[in-house]
């Protein structure tokens, strides 16, 4: 089966609730510098906050990733994790990485188990 980042994300919410998380889309956080930043998807459970971003084989993708979770690193405690399939991932050669300011997180075969269960983990 084909995963669209929609098709996942819709798919992902209903699984995450199912867990017990809360689900926001598209939130907003104004980082150090004044910018507001985007994220995908935000997600809660207790006192854990992670914001999601999803991306292709695109270093520019991880690359704006990385400057959110870096603007926002002093105003939240919110862990920031960058999704991608394992095969996408192949295509950032190895400045995934070297990145140790956000997690990414890949997939294969079921995104929305394999992330879940990851989640879960964080």
């Amino acid at each position: 089966m084909s995963y669209t980042k929609t098709k996942i994300l819709i798919e992902l919410k209903k699984a995450l609730k199912e867990k017990g998380w809360n689900t926001f889309d598209n939130p907003i956080i104004t980082g150090v510098s004044g910018i507001n930043h985007i994220f995908d998807l935000m997600i809660e459970k207790g006192k854990k906050r992670i914001y999601v971003d999803f991306g292709r084989g695109d270093i520019l993708d991880l690359l704006k990733t990385v400057a959110k979770a870096l603007d926002i690193k002093d105003k939240t405690d919110a862990e920031v994790l960058f999704i991608v399939s394992k095969n996408e991932l192949n295509g950032l050669g190895d400045a995934a990485k070297n990145v140790k300011l956000l997690k990414i997180l890949t997939y294969e075969k079921n995104p929305i188990e394999e992330i879940v269960d990851n989640v879960e983990q964080i």
